[in-house]
């Protein structure tokens, strides 16, 4: 299985249209060196969210992330509550132990 990486998000991932927020971290999931990036926007209290991740995301992972095809760089995107931030928070702070 493949274990999350947390890089500064100014460090370049590659062509994007959109520029991180300074001083804020991602999550890449997959090769450094993986020629195609999937950017996944994302709360972790959506139900949308957590259907894709369950749903397409086992497929996405086999097919592309352990093949070496591509790597998720994942941003969070809190906007469904007010505890969305707690939420990613935590989940940050478990992904850096």
């Amino acid at each position: 299985s493949q274990v999350a990486q947390t890089i500064p998000s100014e460090t370049p991932t590659g062509p994007s249209v959109d520029k991180p927020q300074p001083n804020k971290a991602e999550l890449v999931i997959g090769s450094a060196s993986a020629p195609l990036i999937i950017v996944e926007y994302a709360d972790f209290k959506c139900p949308t969210c957590n259907r894709f991740y369950r749903g397409a995301g086992p497929e996405i992972r086999k097919t592309y992330i352990e093949t070496g095809k591509a790597k998720i760089v994942f941003r969070n995107l809190p906007f469904i509550a007010d505890d969305s931030r707690t939420a990613a928070e935590g989940a940050y702070c478990a992904n850096d132990q």
